[in-house]
Order: C-alpha cells, then structure tokens, then sequence
C-alpha cells in the first residue's frame, strides 16, 4: 500500500489493536496516517503513543490537541507546542489540526501551512473527518504542496459536510477539484 491511515477507536479490543500494529509493522514503505479520532472511554495513553511511534502525519481536532496533551503530559496545549512535543517523543513529521470552520494547520519541522476553512451549510457533519483525511492523504500521495494538499483536504470535508449521509456520492465533484489543481497547479 502506499498509505495506511488508522485510527484510535479500532484499538479497543486487544485483538485488533495487535492486528493494527502488526500491518503497520509490515507496511514498511507507506506514508502511514493516525487519525486520532477519540471517543470517550474508548482510548489510553499507551494506545495512543504506540500509535504515534507508526505515525509519519497525526490528523486531530483541535479539541484532541487539548485532550492529548493532557493525556500525554505535554505541558504545551497550543498546536504549535504540542507538534514539537510529538516530534520530539514520536518522530512525527506532519501534525495536522483540523479547526471545523477555522480551517486547518498542517505543523512540520520546517513549514507551517494555515489554511482557513470553507464556508459551507453543514447538513451532516458525519464522515467529513475522514473525508478530510482522504483528502489530504490523496493530495500529499500525489506529491501535491502541503498548502494544496491541505486546501483540498478542506474542501472535501466541506463537501461532505453539506450533504447528508457520511457516504454522499461526490465523485464528480471531487474530480473537478482535482481537475482545477491540475490545471493550475494550485487549489
């Protein structure tokens, strides 16, 4: 695979937990994504670093910031410190933080990208996370900017989000968005 994207909720039961970490063990040459994604009671500490020790890009929501840096004892709760803290303790290249209408950060090392986010008419705010995801995942795959990767990121969730249902069919309209950055090569 040349991505594997995994997340926290999956590990709550030893045996998939231990499946998780036995793929991304063999997954030796992709891009692996954490997509923390928690849900109460369904998380610990020690899941939540082993994850991170696989993570080449940690997604999270800015409340997840808050929510780890507690659970982790990163004395910095801001985005920006609690990038550093992750790089540092993790290796971790990418954070990303997403900020629901704010837009969303993507953190490295050498390059911080802010982009706002997308006016839309929320319908169904299910599955616009991992659309999210999807999104950015698709755009840094095929070596898209990180600005572009993550404007593109928010506008698939933005999209999703103004349908009902997790699933809407959007094919055509993800196309013409990956049509508009071929074109220009920007988002």
């Amino acid at each position: 695979a040349a991505a594997v994207c995994f997340g926290t909720l999956a590990q709550r039961t030893p045996e998939s937990r231990e499946t998780i970490h036995r793929a991304l063990d063999a997954a030796t040459d992709a891009l692996i994504v954490y997509d923390v994604n928690l849900r109460k009671d369904c998380y610990e500490a020690d899941w939540v670093e082993r994850s991170m020790k696989h993570a080449d890009v940690v997604k999270l929501n800015r409340d997840e910031v808050g929510v780890l840096a507690r659970l982790l004892d990163v004395p910095n709760a801001d985005p920006f410190g609690f990038a550093e803290a992750m790089r540092e303790r993790f290796d971790v290249e990418t954070l990303c933080v997403t900020r629901a209408d704010a837009g969303c950060l993507l953190i490295r090392p050498d390059d911080v990208v802010d982009v706002p986010g997308v006016a839309v008419k929320v319908a169904d705010a299910v599955g616009a996370g991992d659309a999210f995801t999807a999104g950015l995942v698709s755009a840094l795959l095929w070596g898209w900017s990180q600005a572009a990767a993550a404007k593109f990121a928010n506008r698939v969730g933005g999209l999703v989000a103004s349908r009902d249902g997790a699933m809407p069919d959007l094919r055509d309209q993800f196309a013409a968005l990956v049509k508009q950055h071929d074109q220009s090569g920007t988002m």
